[in-house]
């Protein structure tokens, strides 16, 4: 009766928040889903594209008459290293569209051309270090969250999502659109065209999305933009959506096609530990249907993560479990608007996410898949309304748990309803509902509210407010957490307090610790100064301060930082770090290494170097040594990146542990190497060896041939073992082909 109860209670609310919703965005939707314009417009900064009657041919050159047709965007400003300053390299970008696409042509001039950086050429990978261009569409004219789309010289294409102005970029989702770049004595051009249907926007006869334009000239590390905005120091000064242009002229414009069938078959063969070899087939489907021009609806069944990349390993030193990003493409659509937790900064990221999406469809340590049977998303915006509706049923399954033998995952629907609203220009505000209902167990339920409020161009303060509800669990299931920020050049300051009871049970959610209150702030100074080819200073000081529910000390952090950074890039980190930690219990820190229960203080100091990041070659290195606990603890790390060709990229990582303590001393040692090959931007390979010593080696390689937009081939090769090896030891080596196909109809 008491499980029932549960679930009928959790669904209840689940169906409250629906129908608190409904009437709004109905009446939205009946006024025609354009919502006001949020804020006024922004200056002259606001640029009318035309239709293009003849599109241009996406090859990278820019010498088609169609361009002569587009609107000109000619003066950039710096915003490094001289705000404001005019740019050192001219710049014309031209935009049009016609029925289906959006159209961008961006010619970068170079008085030295030769000098030009461009080295990557896959998908997805990091551009920071090349020359290139970010183009960011804030579709919604909401002033928080934005589209974005980045290509360097060689025409490697990045693409993401900003939310809240720039306190989250997921890197990790993947539109369809194209892009073609070239390289001459003038310097260097791309084109682009985003369909329509890649981008989520309001039903209007005129759409009206906020805009702007970013290029980074690597060698000389300036940063221009077409829109002038104040620099920050929190988040990336790009991504200020509140300051972006605007783009206006587009007409009538539709999604496109409806309805994309995404269709996958895979055949692999597997050897494992304990099991027979074998080879298997599988095949599942993904629907996408566009319920309205912002509003996308994603069906799913027999889902399959296959070439999902593999996690960079972690030495983990402390008592608390350490946070991965998805990066599965089905909880990637609309994710940011599934966000609920707390605002991560520049120090740390968020250690309470009420829904954390790796919660299904994954163990608890994310190595092991549990298979999806199928489910549903409904997810976008109407008006001014965010609405996001998740429905995902995982099997059955028998997990290896290690010493303890099988571990058995029954059944589990997972359920989550999410709503926004947008207030006062950039600021917002929300509910969600959580189900998670285990056939045969306990039944897991939450409810909760949060805020996002913008106070002018650099205040703002956040939080939430969340209750769980889980059978034979109650008294303090309640969680909150409150902030305020100041985020400007040259001073940022966080402030925060959040309380979390010792009966709330985040089963969807990630949170590092139950049962505690917490005080946290940070200041920080970044002067400019005017020597030494300096670039600029930061001075900062963190404190964290934890204590029980019953208001007893368990952590206390202090954290003292000096960073230098010079105008060519190299990057000196000076740390101090004062900790006092209390442990309830005892802690073993490594396997039959034990620390005793009781009160600790101890500190240590860090020191960090880094090279010039544009070169060919770059290294950097760290040093940390100081006490731990009743111990001592020293950490080296060691790291190089080698790009010796265009398309060619090796990462190199290494980091040593060596730990005494009164209960035992220890060393770990991590080894990583990440190659990444490109022949062409659509044809590329991915290998990823890690060797954590006396513990694990791990060997994925994955090759990507993308051979029309928004369809793959992958062939997935994946060897893991346990060390040291032995008859018993857990391996598995898997070899894995799949074909995904976008069809739209």
């Amino acid at each position: 009766m008491h499980r029932a109860a549960t679930v009928l209670r959790c669904r209840g609310l689940l169906l409250s928040i629906a129908v608190a919703a409904l009437p709004a965005c109905l009446a939205l939707r009946a006024a025609g889903e354009q919502p006001a314009p949020a804020g006024a417009p922004i200056d002259s900064f606001r640029v009318a594209i035309p239709y293009l009657a003849v599109k241009p041919e996406i090859d990278g050159r820019m010498e088609e008459e169609a361009w002569e047709q587009a609107a000109l965007l000619a003066e950039f400003r710096q915003f490094e290293p001289e705000q404001g300053a005019p740019a050192s390299e001219r710049t014309e970008a031209r935009l049009g569209y016609d029925e289906a696409r959006l159209y961008v042509g961006i010619r970068c001039y170079d008085s030295e051309p030769q000098k030009v950086v461009a080295n990557a050429m896959f998908r997805d990978a990091f551009l920071g270090n090349d020359d290139n261009l970010e183009l960011l569409l804030d579709t919604f004219h909401d002033r928080q969250n934005a589209f974005l789309f980045s290509v360097n010289p060689l025409a490697a294409q990045v693409d993401g999502l900003v939310r809240n102005e720039g306190s989250e970029v997921n890197y990790n989702w993947d539109g369809v659109w194209q892009a073609e770049a070239s390289r001459d004595g003038e310097g260097w051009t791309v084109e682009i065209a985003i369909p329509f249907k890649t981008l989520r926007f309001p039903r209007a006869h005129e759409q009206v999305w906020g805009f702007n334009l970013h290029r980074s000239i690597a060698r000389k590390r300036e940063n221009l933009l077409w829109k002038p905005m104040p620099r920050t120091s929190g988040n990336p000064t790009q991504y200020q959506v509140s300051q972006f242009g605007d783009l206006v002229g587009i007409r009538d414009a539709e999604p496109g096609r409806n309805l994309q069938v995404l269709p996958y078959a895979l055949g692999s063969g597997e050897e494992a530990t304990g099991a027979s070899r074998g080879t298997s087939g599988d095949a599942g489907v993904d629907l996408k249907l566009n319920l309205t021009p912002g509003l996308v609806a994603d069906l799913t069944y027999n889902t399959d993560f296959a070439e999902a990349e593999a996690d960079h390993q972690q030495v983990n030193l402390t008592r608390f479990r350490l946070f991965f990003p998805e990066k599965r493409d089905f909880f990637l659509e609309n994710s940011s608007l599934f966000y609920f937790g707390e605002r991560s900064d520049f120090l740390r990221s968020s250690e309470r996410v009420f829904f954390f999406s790796r919660q299904i469809g994954l163990s608890e340590d994310g190595e092991v898949q549990i298979p999806v049977l199928g489910g549903a998303k409904v997810s976008g915006k109407v008006g001014r309304y965010g609405i996001g509706f998740l429905n995902l049923t995982t099997e059955e399954a028998t997990l290896a748990s290690g010493e303890d033998g099988a571990l058995r995952e029954p059944r589990t629907n997972y359920t989550v309803l999410r709503l926004t609203r947008d207030l006062l220009g950039k600021s917002t505000v929300g509910l969600i509902g959580l189900n998670k209902d285990a056939a045969g167990d306990s039944d897991n339920s939450g409810l909760g509210g949060d805020w996002n409020l913008a106070f002018g161009d650099h205040f703002q303060t956040g939080g939430f407010l969340a209750r769980t509800s889980t059978p034979h669990l109650g008294g303090d299931d309640w969680a909150g957490q409150a902030d305020a920020q100041w985020d400007s050049d040259k001073f940022y300051s966080h402030v925060s307090y959040a309380e979390v009871g010792d009966d709330f049970n985040p089963e969807m959610g990630f949170f590092t610790r139950l049962g505690v209150k917490e005080w946290r702030s940070v200041v920080s100074y970044q002067p400019r100064p005017k020597f030494w080819s300096l670039r600029q200073l930061y001075i900062f000081n963190e404190l964290s301060y934890v204590t029980d529910s019953e208001g007893e000390v368990q952590t206390r952090n202090n954290r003292y930082e000096v960073d230098v950074i010079f105008n060519n890039a190299v990057f000196l980190a000076f740390k101090y770090f004062d900790y006092w930690d209390v442990l309830d219990g005892d802690f073993e820190v490594h396997p039959g290494v034990i620390i005793p229960a009781g009160s600790y203080r101890f500190d240590n100091f860090f020191i960090g170097v880094q090279t010039v990041p544009s070169l060919p070659y770059f290294f950097f290195a760290r040093y940390q040594r100081g006490d731990f606990y009743d111990g001592t603890l020293e950490t080296k790390v060691l790291g190089a990146r080698l790009r010796p060709a265009a398309g060619l990229l090796t990462r190199l990582f290494w980091e040593r542990n060596d730990v005494e303590l009164p209960g035992g001393a220890f060393t770990t040692n991590l080894y990583t190497a990440r190659i990444e090959y490109a022949v062409s931007p659509r044809l590329s390979t991915n290998t990823l060896i890690q060797w954590n010593q006396d513990d694990n080696f791990g060997f994925k390689a994955v090759g990507r041939w993308t051979f029309r937009p928004g369809s793959d081939l992958y062939l997935v090769y994946d060897d893991s073992r346990a060390l040291p090896e032995g008859p018993t030891a857990p391996k598995r080596r898997a070899l894995i082909v799949k074909l995904r196909l976008l069809v739209a109809l």
